[in-house]
């Protein structure tokens, strides 16, 4: 989260970018996610219940167009 914080505003240079954020579980992708659109970004997806749910559920085929799908937008 450390490393989020000092850099987010290199992200926040285009704001019109797609953003996927992931974890393992989800726990912290949640908090960097809450991190990032408060930053103003618009464009985010979290990966909710993390790489392992998603794994587990064979998730990573349902939004088009985004690499490494299965992330569910939230805005």
């Amino acid at each position: 989260m450390q490393v989020l914080q000092q850099n987010i505003q290199k992200l926040a240079a285009d704001k019109n970018q797609d953003i996927l954020i992931y974890s393992a579980t989800g726990n912290r992708s949640t908090v960097a996610w809450r991190m990032v659109i408060e930053s103003g970004l618009k464009k985010i997806y979290n990966l909710r219940y993390g790489i392992s749910d998603g794994a587990k559920r064979d998730k990573f085929d349902q939004v088009a167009g985004l690499p490494a799908a299965g992330t569910i937008p939230l805005r």
